[in-house]
């Protein structure tokens, strides 16, 4: 099978260096339109530039709601929907990555360089895991598959350092076994 390949332009070479998708998505064939180059020359807002720095402020990993209400605090008039449209334009334009983990609600990462996150079961605290991206998985799956593998997502779960704390303090000693009554007698 012949794969057709088209130019890379300067939004694959920027968004995708970091993952190493040069020659995949080379592969891909002709592109009509590249659908981020309306977003390139959007104007920088006032909102999208005051709900990136309390993103960049933070150190964890906030949903649309915790970022509104740190926003609002700096723009009192700004609406929730103003705040998901400017998060979706930042997530596109590759400045932050959007966060869609199980059994949570989305949430938002200053860091869009491929990375790994774990994930409390208990308590949905999300922390960055502390490993180098698996980019040998997607070149060995790349091979051995007809797909055109673009990437992968990866999530750890375990308990928080705080909920394996109150998980200890609150579970109860072992049960130990009454003793039966003897009626073989």
């Amino acid at each position: 099978m012949k794969r057709t390949y088209r130019p890379l332009n300067d939004y694959d070479m920027q968004h995708n260096a970091e993952a190493g998708l040069f020659t995949r998505l080379s592969k891909l064939g002709p592109i009509k339109e590249n659908p981020l180059q309306k977003l390139r020359n959007l104007r920088t807002t006032q909102q999208r530039t005051i709900i990136l720095e309390e993103l960049r402020n933070r150190k964890d990993h906030p949903s649309a709601d915790e970022i509104f209400s740190r926003v609002r605090k700096r723009l009192p008039r700004i609406s929730l929907g103003t705040v998901y449209r400017n998060l979706e334009i930042l997530t596109q334009l590759g400045e932050i990555q959007e966060l869609k983990l199980s059994g949570s609600l989305k949430r938002y990462d200053w860091n869009p360089n491929k990375h790994y996150h774990i994930r409390c079961v208990n308590c949905d605290r999300v922390e960055n895991a502390p490993i180098a991206p698996l980019n040998q998985i997607e070149d060995d799956l790349y091979q051995a598959t007809v797909f055109e593998i673009i990437g992968h997502n990866l999530e750890f779960t375990g308990l928080c350092p705080d909920c394996t704390k109150n998980d200890k303090e609150t579970r109860q000693p072992p049960r130990t076994p009454h003793p039966l009554p003897d009626t073989h007698r």
